[in-house]
Protein backbone atom coordinates (compact mmCIF):
# COMPACT_ATOMS: atom_id res chain seq x y z
CA UNK A 1 0.00 0.00 0.00
CA UNK A 2 0.97 3.68 -0.77
CA UNK A 3 -0.19 7.08 -0.47
CA UNK A 4 -2.34 8.31 -3.52
CA UNK A 5 -0.27 9.92 -6.09
CA UNK A 6 -0.59 11.83 -8.93
CA UNK A 7 -1.14 9.22 -11.93
CA UNK A 8 2.01 10.59 -13.56
CA UNK A 9 4.10 10.41 -11.05
CA UNK A 10 3.21 6.73 -10.81
CA UNK A 11 3.71 6.74 -13.95
CA UNK A 12 7.12 8.48 -14.30
CA UNK A 13 8.41 5.76 -11.63
CA UNK A 14 7.25 3.15 -13.76
CA UNK A 15 8.32 4.13 -16.88
CA UNK A 16 11.88 4.75 -14.85
CA UNK A 17 11.49 1.52 -13.51
CA UNK A 18 11.12 -0.57 -16.43
CA UNK A 19 13.47 1.49 -18.69
CA UNK A 20 16.33 1.35 -16.28
CA UNK A 21 19.17 -0.70 -15.76
CA UNK A 22 18.16 -3.82 -12.96
CA UNK A 23 20.34 -2.39 -10.21
CA UNK A 24 18.69 1.22 -11.12
CA UNK A 25 15.38 -0.14 -10.89
CA UNK A 26 15.73 -1.99 -8.00
CA UNK A 27 17.18 0.59 -5.85
CA UNK A 28 14.41 3.68 -7.38
CA UNK A 29 11.67 0.80 -6.12
CA UNK A 30 13.22 1.02 -3.13
CA UNK A 31 12.99 4.34 -2.66
CA UNK A 32 9.10 4.93 -4.09
CA UNK A 33 8.28 2.23 -1.62
CA UNK A 34 10.06 3.86 1.12
CA UNK A 35 8.70 7.35 0.13
CA UNK A 36 5.57 6.71 -0.71
CA UNK A 37 4.64 3.48 1.48
CA UNK A 38 1.93 4.52 4.13
CA UNK A 39 4.46 3.41 6.55
CA UNK A 40 6.88 6.47 4.92
CA UNK A 41 10.95 5.69 5.97
CA UNK A 42 12.56 9.22 4.66
CA UNK A 43 15.98 7.80 5.71
CA UNK A 44 15.53 4.66 3.80
CA UNK A 45 13.95 6.29 0.83
CA UNK A 46 16.99 9.15 0.71
CA UNK A 47 19.49 6.36 1.10
CA UNK A 48 18.01 4.13 -1.79
CA UNK A 49 17.60 7.58 -4.14
CA UNK A 50 21.40 8.37 -3.24
CA UNK A 51 22.48 4.73 -4.56
CA UNK A 52 20.33 5.07 -7.24
CA UNK A 53 21.64 8.53 -8.45
CA UNK A 54 25.37 7.02 -7.97
CA UNK A 55 24.46 3.88 -9.87
CA UNK A 56 22.71 5.63 -12.84
CA UNK A 57 25.88 7.93 -13.53
CA UNK A 58 28.87 5.98 -13.25
CA UNK A 59 28.63 4.17 -16.51
CA UNK A 60 28.61 7.77 -18.24
CA UNK A 61 31.26 9.45 -15.91
CA UNK A 62 33.18 6.24 -14.47
CA UNK A 63 32.52 3.82 -16.90
CA UNK A 64 35.72 1.31 -16.14
CA UNK A 65 34.98 1.64 -12.45
CA UNK A 66 31.90 -0.12 -10.96
CA UNK A 67 32.15 1.28 -7.20
CA UNK A 68 32.76 4.57 -7.65
CA UNK A 69 30.87 6.93 -5.00
CA UNK A 70 28.29 9.47 -5.67
CA UNK A 71 30.54 12.19 -4.00
CA UNK A 72 33.85 10.63 -6.21
CA UNK A 73 31.54 10.98 -9.44
CA UNK A 74 30.66 14.55 -8.55
CA UNK A 75 34.23 15.93 -7.47
CA UNK A 76 35.48 13.53 -11.07
CA UNK A 77 33.00 15.81 -12.81
CA UNK A 78 34.09 18.87 -11.65
CA UNK A 79 37.76 18.47 -12.02
CA UNK A 80 36.43 18.72 -15.80
CA UNK A 81 32.81 19.36 -16.90
CA UNK A 82 33.41 19.48 -20.39
CA UNK A 83 33.88 15.84 -20.68
CA UNK A 84 30.34 15.24 -20.26
CA UNK A 85 26.68 17.11 -21.79
CA UNK A 86 22.91 17.59 -21.41
CA UNK A 87 21.86 17.71 -24.77
CA UNK A 88 19.50 21.28 -23.65
CA UNK A 89 21.85 24.10 -23.49
CA UNK A 90 20.54 26.73 -21.30
CA UNK A 91 20.67 30.12 -22.31
CA UNK A 92 19.48 33.10 -20.57
CA UNK A 93 19.19 36.46 -21.14
CA UNK A 94 20.98 38.90 -18.94
CA UNK A 95 19.97 42.82 -19.03
CA UNK A 96 21.49 43.62 -21.84
CA UNK A 97 18.90 41.97 -24.22
CA UNK A 98 22.17 42.19 -26.90
CA UNK A 99 23.60 39.27 -24.61
CA UNK A 100 23.08 35.90 -23.24
CA UNK A 101 24.60 33.99 -20.42
CA UNK A 102 25.36 30.47 -21.38
CA UNK A 103 25.10 27.12 -19.06
CA UNK A 104 26.17 24.17 -19.32
CA UNK A 105 23.05 21.92 -19.04
CA UNK A 106 25.53 19.02 -17.44
CA UNK A 107 25.43 21.11 -14.44
CA UNK A 108 21.67 20.88 -13.69
CA UNK A 109 22.69 16.71 -13.93
CA UNK A 110 25.42 17.51 -11.53
CA UNK A 111 23.22 19.63 -8.92
CA UNK A 112 20.48 17.25 -9.09
CA UNK A 113 23.35 14.57 -7.68
CA UNK A 114 25.21 17.27 -5.45
CA UNK A 115 21.64 17.96 -4.12
CA UNK A 116 20.74 14.51 -3.10
CA UNK A 117 24.71 13.61 -1.76
CA UNK A 118 24.48 17.03 0.59
CA UNK A 119 20.72 16.80 1.00
CA UNK A 120 20.84 13.49 2.58
CA UNK A 121 20.67 14.43 6.56
CA UNK A 122 21.63 10.63 8.00
CA UNK A 123 24.46 9.74 6.01
CA UNK A 124 26.78 12.57 8.22
CA UNK A 125 27.36 10.15 10.92
CA UNK A 126 25.85 12.82 13.68
CA UNK A 127 23.04 13.27 15.73
CA UNK A 128 21.22 15.45 13.15
CA UNK A 129 17.57 14.98 12.42
CA UNK A 130 16.33 13.10 9.99
CA UNK A 131 15.22 13.41 6.92
CA UNK A 132 11.63 15.01 6.05
CA UNK A 133 9.22 12.55 4.08
CA UNK A 134 8.88 15.73 1.94
CA UNK A 135 12.66 15.85 1.60
CA UNK A 136 13.14 12.18 0.67
CA UNK A 137 10.39 11.95 -1.97
CA UNK A 138 12.07 15.07 -3.77
CA UNK A 139 15.59 12.90 -3.69
CA UNK A 140 13.38 10.34 -4.87
CA UNK A 141 11.99 12.16 -7.75
CA UNK A 142 15.62 13.94 -8.59
CA UNK A 143 17.17 10.25 -8.43
CA UNK A 144 13.98 9.49 -11.11
CA UNK A 145 15.31 12.05 -13.49
CA UNK A 146 18.94 11.63 -13.59
CA UNK A 147 18.15 7.73 -14.32
CA UNK A 148 15.91 8.99 -17.10
CA UNK A 149 19.05 11.50 -18.48
CA UNK A 150 21.64 8.99 -18.32
CA UNK A 151 19.14 6.14 -20.13
CA UNK A 152 17.92 8.92 -23.02
CA UNK A 153 21.66 9.52 -23.61
CA UNK A 154 20.19 13.22 -22.22
CA UNK A 155 23.55 13.41 -19.71
CA UNK A 156 26.42 11.54 -21.76
CA UNK A 157 29.93 12.20 -22.52
CA UNK A 158 30.67 15.03 -24.54
CA UNK A 159 31.68 14.39 -27.83
CA UNK A 160 35.28 15.15 -29.05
Amino acid sequence: MEFRVPPAARQEIEFAVAEAPEAVSQLLTRAWNAAYGVDARPDDAFQSAFKAAEAALRPVITPSDSNTSLLKLIEIFDAKPSKWELVIEESRATFDPSRHHKLDGAQTIIQMARTIAYGQKARHGQDEESNSVTEARTAVHLAISISMAVKEEAFRRACA
